[in-house]
């Protein structure tokens, strides 16, 4: 599958424990890069495939609107802790 996003690192298995401590080494490092250099990086997790579906309510009104795994802004519903995997992301910051 070819990804639209050139900041696309890498997709861990949240139940891996060798996956947890890849994304703990990456966050290291990308801490380590923003203290020596000018230029700030960030890394950021999203959470994908998600255990269990939710319900999604209308943020205004508070009424259910639907059953599904993502909500509004495409965030997985039940956050990082209800998600299979985590696509990870190393993005600047201007």
């Amino acid at each position: 599958m070819k990804r639209t996003s050139e900041n696309f690192v890498v997709r861990l298995d949240t139940q891996s424990a060798e996956d947890m401590i890849k994304l703990q080494d990456i966050r290291k490092s990308v801490s380590v890069m923003n203290s020596m250099s000018a230029q700030k990086f960030r890394v950021d997790v999203k959470g994908r495939k998600p255990f269990q579906k939710g319900v999604i309510r209308n943020p205004i009104t508070g009424r259910v609107i639907a059953t599904g795994s993502y909500g509004y802004g495409g965030n997985i519903i039940g956050g990082l802790a209800n998600a299979q995997f985590y696509d990870v992301y190393i993005r600047k910051v201007s």
